[in-house]
């Protein structure tokens, strides 16, 4: 019984995943600022389906590093397609050197 259980918990688990988005902000944009229009996109995020948890940070380079932690790979590529349609007008987007940004998606494989 307890070994069917497992199986049946394990067939029904989805593998989750983490999101790093690495990017630029632009030369006029502060990290104050940016900062603050990160809220908005915080909010939205908490919506979409899967969602675990976010973390934005920079380091001294002026590198960003947006991670997320998603429940599957199908929910965190649906909110990546689904954030161009709903926020890419927003000031978090527009603040972004688009040509800096660089996605990966990694199936996590240890977590405390």
């Amino acid at each position: 019984m307890v070994l069917r259980l497992y199986v049946i918990l394990e067939n029904t688990m989805q593998n989750p995943v983490m999101e790093l988005v690495t990017f630029k902000i632009n030369v006029n944009c502060t990290a104050e600022a940016f900062a603050a229009a990160c809220e908005l996109v915080n909010a939205w995020v908490q919506t979409q389906p899967g969602f675990q948890s976010r973390t934005v940070s920079h380091n001294e380079e002026g590198t960003w590093f947006d991670v997320i932690f998603w429940d599957s790979a199908e929910n965190a590529h649906a909110a990546a397609a689904k954030i161009m349609v709903e926020q890419g007008s927003s000031e978090f987007m527009t603040m972004i050197n688009p040509s800096s940004i660089k996605m990966q998606h990694a199936q996590i494989v240890s977590r405390s």
